[in-house]
Protein backbone atom coordinates (compact mmCIF):
# COMPACT_ATOMS: atom_id res chain seq x y z
CA UNK A 1 0.00 0.00 0.00
CA UNK A 2 1.25 3.49 -0.79
CA UNK A 3 2.52 5.54 2.15
CA UNK A 4 0.09 8.24 0.92
CA UNK A 5 -2.64 6.29 2.71
CA UNK A 6 -0.88 6.36 6.10
CA UNK A 7 -2.42 8.99 8.39
CA UNK A 8 -0.64 9.81 11.62
CA UNK A 9 -1.83 11.71 14.68
CA UNK A 10 0.27 14.71 13.75
CA UNK A 11 -2.01 15.06 10.70
CA UNK A 12 -5.32 14.25 12.39
CA UNK A 13 -4.87 16.56 15.36
CA UNK A 14 -5.34 13.73 17.89
CA UNK A 15 -3.56 13.68 21.23
CA UNK A 16 -0.76 11.28 22.07
CA UNK A 17 2.40 10.35 20.18
CA UNK A 18 2.27 12.37 16.96
CA UNK A 19 3.97 9.55 15.08
CA UNK A 20 1.30 6.96 15.90
CA UNK A 21 -1.24 5.99 13.27
CA UNK A 22 -4.34 8.16 13.39
CA UNK A 23 -7.94 6.95 13.46
CA UNK A 24 -9.37 8.82 10.51
CA UNK A 25 -11.25 6.80 7.87
CA UNK A 26 -9.25 4.78 5.39
CA UNK A 27 -9.72 5.28 1.64
CA UNK A 28 -13.01 3.84 0.38
CA UNK A 29 -11.51 2.06 -2.63
CA UNK A 30 -9.75 -0.58 -0.55
CA UNK A 31 -11.05 -4.05 0.29
CA UNK A 32 -13.55 -4.66 3.08
CA UNK A 33 -15.68 -7.60 4.16
CA UNK A 34 -19.04 -7.49 2.38
CA UNK A 35 -22.24 -7.61 4.48
CA UNK A 36 -23.41 -10.70 2.53
CA UNK A 37 -20.35 -12.75 3.44
CA UNK A 38 -21.17 -16.41 4.17
CA UNK A 39 -18.70 -18.45 6.20
CA UNK A 40 -18.49 -22.20 6.24
CA UNK A 41 -19.74 -23.57 9.55
CA UNK A 42 -18.91 -26.93 11.05
CA UNK A 43 -21.43 -29.59 10.06
CA UNK A 44 -24.23 -30.04 12.54
CA UNK A 45 -27.48 -28.60 13.70
CA UNK A 46 -29.17 -27.29 16.83
CA UNK A 47 -32.58 -28.04 18.30
CA UNK A 48 -34.52 -26.17 20.98
CA UNK A 49 -37.99 -26.72 22.35
CA UNK A 50 -40.39 -23.82 21.66
CA UNK A 51 -39.57 -20.90 23.95
CA UNK A 52 -36.17 -22.27 25.00
CA UNK A 53 -32.85 -20.49 24.51
CA UNK A 54 -29.17 -21.42 24.59
CA UNK A 55 -25.72 -20.34 23.42
CA UNK A 56 -23.39 -21.82 20.81
CA UNK A 57 -19.65 -21.30 20.50
CA UNK A 58 -19.06 -18.93 17.60
CA UNK A 59 -16.01 -20.84 16.35
CA UNK A 60 -18.01 -23.91 15.32
CA UNK A 61 -20.26 -21.57 13.33
CA UNK A 62 -17.30 -20.16 11.39
CA UNK A 63 -17.03 -16.94 13.44
CA UNK A 64 -13.97 -17.10 15.69
CA UNK A 65 -14.07 -13.34 16.27
CA UNK A 66 -17.48 -13.30 18.01
CA UNK A 67 -18.63 -13.98 21.54
CA UNK A 68 -20.89 -17.05 22.05
CA UNK A 69 -23.96 -16.73 19.84
CA UNK A 70 -27.41 -16.63 21.42
CA UNK A 71 -30.08 -18.96 20.04
CA UNK A 72 -33.79 -18.71 20.91
CA UNK A 73 -36.80 -20.53 19.44
CA UNK A 74 -40.15 -18.84 19.16
CA UNK A 75 -42.94 -19.68 21.57
CA UNK A 76 -45.33 -22.26 20.14
CA UNK A 77 -42.77 -23.53 17.64
CA UNK A 78 -41.62 -21.68 14.57
CA UNK A 79 -38.35 -20.06 13.67
CA UNK A 80 -35.20 -19.26 15.58
CA UNK A 81 -33.75 -15.92 16.64
CA UNK A 82 -29.97 -15.65 16.34
CA UNK A 83 -28.13 -13.14 18.56
CA UNK A 84 -24.45 -12.67 17.68
CA UNK A 85 -22.38 -10.48 20.01
CA UNK A 86 -19.33 -8.57 18.77
CA UNK A 87 -16.53 -7.68 21.24
CA UNK A 88 -16.51 -3.92 21.86
CA UNK A 89 -13.08 -2.28 22.40
CA UNK A 90 -14.35 0.20 24.98
CA UNK A 91 -10.95 0.86 26.53
CA UNK A 92 -9.67 1.87 23.08
CA UNK A 93 -12.61 4.26 22.70
CA UNK A 94 -11.74 6.13 25.89
CA UNK A 95 -9.46 9.20 25.65
CA UNK A 96 -5.86 8.09 25.21
CA UNK A 97 -4.44 10.40 27.89
CA UNK A 98 -6.26 8.60 30.74
CA UNK A 99 -4.89 5.90 33.02
CA UNK A 100 -6.49 2.46 32.95
CA UNK A 101 -8.47 3.25 36.08
CA UNK A 102 -9.66 6.54 34.59
CA UNK A 103 -10.64 4.78 31.36
CA UNK A 104 -12.80 2.35 33.33
CA UNK A 105 -14.48 5.28 35.05
CA UNK A 106 -14.96 6.97 31.66
CA UNK A 107 -16.63 3.86 30.24
CA UNK A 108 -18.95 3.60 33.23
CA UNK A 109 -19.89 7.29 32.96
CA UNK A 110 -20.59 6.99 29.22
CA UNK A 111 -22.20 3.54 29.21
CA UNK A 112 -25.72 4.76 28.38
CA UNK A 113 -24.45 7.12 25.68
CA UNK A 114 -22.46 4.33 24.03
CA UNK A 115 -25.46 2.01 24.28
CA UNK A 116 -27.60 4.59 22.47
CA UNK A 117 -24.93 4.99 19.79
CA UNK A 118 -24.83 1.21 19.24
CA UNK A 119 -28.62 1.03 19.08
CA UNK A 120 -28.97 3.91 16.63
CA UNK A 121 -26.16 2.86 14.30
CA UNK A 122 -26.30 -0.94 14.43
CA UNK A 123 -29.57 -1.88 16.17
CA UNK A 124 -27.37 -3.45 18.87
CA UNK A 125 -27.35 -3.50 22.67
CA UNK A 126 -24.32 -3.15 24.93
CA UNK A 127 -23.92 -6.24 27.12
CA UNK A 128 -21.49 -7.72 29.64
CA UNK A 129 -20.82 -4.68 31.85
CA UNK A 130 -23.21 -5.42 34.70
CA UNK A 131 -21.00 -7.86 36.58
CA UNK A 132 -19.09 -7.72 39.87
CA UNK A 133 -15.66 -8.18 38.28
CA UNK A 134 -12.96 -5.59 38.65
CA UNK A 135 -12.50 -2.79 36.17
CA UNK A 136 -10.46 -3.69 33.10
CA UNK A 137 -11.47 -7.36 33.11
CA UNK A 138 -15.14 -6.41 33.29
CA UNK A 139 -14.87 -3.80 30.53
CA UNK A 140 -13.02 -6.34 28.36
CA UNK A 141 -16.05 -8.62 28.30
CA UNK A 142 -18.33 -5.99 26.77
CA UNK A 143 -20.22 -6.98 23.65
CA UNK A 144 -22.62 -5.41 21.17
CA UNK A 145 -25.48 -7.87 20.64
CA UNK A 146 -27.86 -7.77 17.71
CA UNK A 147 -30.77 -10.12 16.97
CA UNK A 148 -31.75 -11.50 13.55
CA UNK A 149 -34.47 -14.00 12.60
CA UNK A 150 -33.57 -17.28 10.87
CA UNK A 151 -36.05 -19.86 9.52
CA UNK A 152 -36.02 -23.30 11.07
CA UNK A 153 -35.66 -26.58 9.20
CA UNK A 154 -38.79 -28.67 8.62
CA UNK A 155 -38.04 -30.99 11.53
CA UNK A 156 -37.76 -28.15 14.03
CA UNK A 157 -33.98 -27.99 14.10
CA UNK A 158 -31.69 -25.42 12.51
CA UNK A 159 -28.37 -26.14 10.85
CA UNK A 160 -25.13 -24.51 11.90
CA UNK A 161 -24.79 -23.21 8.36
CA UNK A 162 -28.20 -21.48 8.54
CA UNK A 163 -27.16 -19.90 11.84
CA UNK A 164 -23.87 -18.77 10.30
CA UNK A 165 -25.69 -17.30 7.30
CA UNK A 166 -28.07 -15.43 9.61
CA UNK A 167 -25.06 -13.90 11.37
CA UNK A 168 -23.74 -12.86 7.97
CA UNK A 169 -27.01 -11.00 7.28
CA UNK A 170 -26.83 -9.09 10.57
CA UNK A 171 -25.04 -5.87 11.42
CA UNK A 172 -22.42 -7.97 13.23
CA UNK A 173 -20.36 -7.76 10.02
CA UNK A 174 -20.51 -3.97 9.97
CA UNK A 175 -19.55 -3.85 13.65
CA UNK A 176 -16.61 -6.22 13.20
CA UNK A 177 -15.27 -3.95 10.47
CA UNK A 178 -15.91 -0.61 12.15
CA UNK A 179 -14.70 -1.69 15.60
CA UNK A 180 -11.34 -2.71 14.09
CA UNK A 181 -9.17 0.33 13.38
CA UNK A 182 -7.14 -1.78 10.95
CA UNK A 183 -10.04 -2.59 8.58
CA UNK A 184 -9.65 -0.49 5.45
CA UNK A 185 -12.54 1.08 3.56
CA UNK A 186 -14.96 1.43 6.50
CA UNK A 187 -15.99 4.09 8.95
CA UNK A 188 -14.05 4.00 12.20
CA UNK A 189 -16.25 3.41 15.26
CA UNK A 190 -13.82 5.00 17.72
CA UNK A 191 -14.01 8.28 15.81
CA UNK A 192 -17.79 8.02 15.41
CA UNK A 193 -18.25 7.41 19.14
CA UNK A 194 -16.12 10.43 20.05
CA UNK A 195 -18.09 12.62 17.65
CA UNK A 196 -21.37 11.29 19.03
CA UNK A 197 -20.31 11.91 22.64
CA UNK A 198 -19.17 15.44 21.75
CA UNK A 199 -22.68 16.15 20.45
CA UNK A 200 -24.37 15.07 23.70
CA UNK A 201 -25.00 16.79 27.02
CA UNK A 202 -24.25 14.02 29.52
CA UNK A 203 -25.34 13.70 33.14
CA UNK A 204 -25.22 10.00 34.02
CA UNK A 205 -26.53 10.41 37.57
CA UNK A 206 -28.65 12.84 39.56
CA UNK A 207 -28.43 13.97 43.14
CA UNK A 208 -31.64 13.73 45.14
CA UNK A 209 -32.03 17.51 45.37
CA UNK A 210 -34.96 19.59 46.54
CA UNK A 211 -35.81 22.79 44.63
CA UNK A 212 -34.25 24.79 47.49
CA UNK A 213 -31.00 22.81 47.24
CA UNK A 214 -30.91 23.32 43.48
CA UNK A 215 -31.38 27.06 43.92
CA UNK A 216 -28.61 27.27 46.54
CA UNK A 217 -26.11 25.74 44.12
CA UNK A 218 -27.33 27.92 41.27
CA UNK A 219 -26.82 31.07 43.39
CA UNK A 220 -23.40 29.92 44.57
CA UNK A 221 -22.12 29.19 41.07
CA UNK A 222 -23.86 31.84 38.96
CA UNK A 223 -21.23 33.83 37.07
CA UNK A 224 -18.41 31.80 38.63
CA UNK A 225 -18.50 28.20 37.35
CA UNK A 226 -20.85 25.73 35.72
CA UNK A 227 -23.22 23.56 37.73
CA UNK A 228 -22.30 19.94 38.33
CA UNK A 229 -23.75 17.33 35.92
CA UNK A 230 -25.68 15.81 38.84
CA UNK A 231 -27.36 19.16 39.43
CA UNK A 232 -28.03 19.64 35.72
CA UNK A 233 -29.89 16.36 35.65
CA UNK A 234 -31.79 17.25 38.83
CA UNK A 235 -32.88 20.50 37.16
CA UNK A 236 -33.84 18.58 34.01
CA UNK A 237 -36.00 16.22 36.06
CA UNK A 238 -37.68 19.16 37.78
CA UNK A 239 -38.34 20.93 34.48
CA UNK A 240 -39.64 17.77 32.83
CA UNK A 241 -42.07 17.25 35.73
CA UNK A 242 -43.31 20.83 35.59
CA UNK A 243 -43.88 20.62 31.82
CA UNK A 244 -45.71 17.31 32.20
CA UNK A 245 -47.85 18.63 35.09
CA UNK A 246 -48.75 21.80 33.20
CA UNK A 247 -46.97 24.13 35.63
CA UNK A 248 -45.02 25.34 32.60
CA UNK A 249 -47.28 25.59 29.55
CA UNK A 250 -44.98 24.82 26.62
CA UNK A 251 -46.73 24.51 23.22
CA UNK A 252 -44.11 22.14 21.80
CA UNK A 253 -42.81 18.76 22.91
CA UNK A 254 -39.67 18.68 25.05
CA UNK A 255 -38.55 15.12 24.32
CA UNK A 256 -34.86 15.99 24.44
CA UNK A 257 -35.24 17.43 27.92
CA UNK A 258 -36.86 14.10 28.81
CA UNK A 259 -33.86 12.31 27.30
CA UNK A 260 -31.54 14.11 29.72
CA UNK A 261 -33.89 13.83 32.69
CA UNK A 262 -34.63 10.13 32.38
CA UNK A 263 -31.86 8.76 30.15
CA UNK A 264 -28.87 10.79 31.28
CA UNK A 265 -27.94 12.34 27.94
CA UNK A 266 -29.40 14.38 25.09
CA UNK A 267 -28.40 16.06 21.85
CA UNK A 268 -26.96 19.46 22.79
CA UNK A 269 -28.60 21.50 20.03
CA UNK A 270 -32.02 19.92 20.43
CA UNK A 271 -31.85 20.11 24.23
CA UNK A 272 -31.00 23.80 23.97
CA UNK A 273 -34.06 24.32 21.76
CA UNK A 274 -36.26 22.64 24.41
CA UNK A 275 -34.77 24.85 27.12
CA UNK A 276 -35.37 27.97 25.01
CA UNK A 277 -39.03 26.99 24.54
CA UNK A 278 -39.39 26.69 28.31
CA UNK A 279 -37.50 29.96 28.90
CA UNK A 280 -39.98 31.84 26.72
CA UNK A 281 -42.91 30.62 28.82
CA UNK A 282 -41.48 30.41 32.33
CA UNK A 283 -40.86 33.89 33.71
CA UNK A 284 -40.35 32.92 37.36
CA UNK A 285 -37.01 34.41 38.54
CA UNK A 286 -35.75 31.19 40.12
CA UNK A 287 -36.65 29.18 37.02
CA UNK A 288 -34.91 31.71 34.78
CA UNK A 289 -31.77 31.42 36.94
CA UNK A 290 -31.84 27.61 36.68
CA UNK A 291 -32.32 27.80 32.92
CA UNK A 292 -29.46 30.30 32.52
CA UNK A 293 -27.16 27.86 34.30
CA UNK A 294 -28.45 24.98 32.17
CA UNK A 295 -27.59 26.88 28.98
CA UNK A 296 -23.98 27.41 30.10
CA UNK A 297 -23.69 23.80 31.30
CA UNK A 298 -24.87 22.45 27.92
CA UNK A 299 -22.39 24.72 26.16
CA UNK A 300 -19.35 24.19 28.40
CA UNK A 301 -20.04 21.10 30.51
CA UNK A 302 -18.50 20.78 33.98
CA UNK A 303 -14.98 20.64 35.28
CA UNK A 304 -13.32 17.23 35.09
CA UNK A 305 -12.79 17.22 38.85
CA UNK A 306 -15.69 18.70 40.81
CA UNK A 307 -16.10 19.93 44.33
CA UNK A 308 -19.51 19.44 45.92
Amino acid sequence: MSSDYIVRKAQTGETGNKGEFGTHDRPADTITLAPTTSRGAAAGDAFLEPGDEDYLYAGELGWDDLHPVGLRRQEGGGGYFIAPSVPVPLMDWAPTDLTEEQKVAWVDAHQEVINTFLRDRYGATLTGLNTLDDGVERIGRAGAEVTVFADEDHDGSISHQDISDAIGRSTAIQMLNEFDDGTFGTDNASRLVREYIDSRAIAPSADDMTPAEIDREVRARAGKREIRPETARAIAKRLAYEVWDGIIDVPVGTTHLDDLAYGGHADKEQLTADLRAIYEKDTRPKSRARLDMMFTWVLHGSAVSEDA
